[in-house]
């Protein structure tokens, strides 16, 4: 990455720090949250028996505290002549087209937990770019912050990103 791609880069998202995005996630059911807990191999009755999660003061199950970072489509996803040669979904970001991307780091806020039931957004927005000088070249760093609320525009978890390219 040359000096001019890092100011390509970094020109277009400093135009899109603080620009929110809202994604509707759909309602946190019982067997969301079961398939996830079993998917995850967690025991915990909480996630699975109403009961138990009433007995200790829950209206419903709750969701194991990674969920929701953790399921990177809710959709039904793209078909597979629409993903890439790699079998990723295409990229929103064309302008990142062609870097090697690579988490560099996140924080996971959890606020309150995710009750079956919950209907779930959201809000997304990039909240910092910079770049640095690596011993292979520039790297360039994109930080981004994702509010999960629920229907009564609660705050369940708060999501921190550090997103490199290089």
């Amino acid at each position: 990455m040359d000096d001019a791609d890092v100011e390509r880069i970094l020109a277009v998202a400093r135009r899109e720090i603080g620009h929110e995005t809202v994604q509707d996630l759909g309602e946190c059911t019982r067997l969301l949250i079961g398939r996830f807990a079993v998917a995850i191999n967690d025991r915990d009755p909480l996630y699975r028996d109403p009961e138990y999660a009433r007995s200790l003061g829950y209206s419903d199950v709750i969701a194991p505290p990674t969920m929701l970072t953790s399921i990177r489509g809710w959709g039904a996803g793209p078909f597979p002549d629409e993903l890439r040669t790699d079998g990723s979904a295409a990229e929103t970001t064309a302008h990142l087209e062609g870097f090697r991307r690579m988490g560099a780091g996140q924080k996971l806020t959890l606020v309150s937990p995710v009750v079956a039931g919950d209907h779930i957004s959201v809000r997304r927005k990039l909240v910092a770019a910079y770049s640095k000088r690596g011993r292979s070249g520039n790297l360039v760093f994109l930080e981004s912050e994702s509010l999960y609320v629920n229907q009564h525009d609660e705050v369940r978890a708060i999501h921190r990103r550090t997103e490199l390219l290089r």
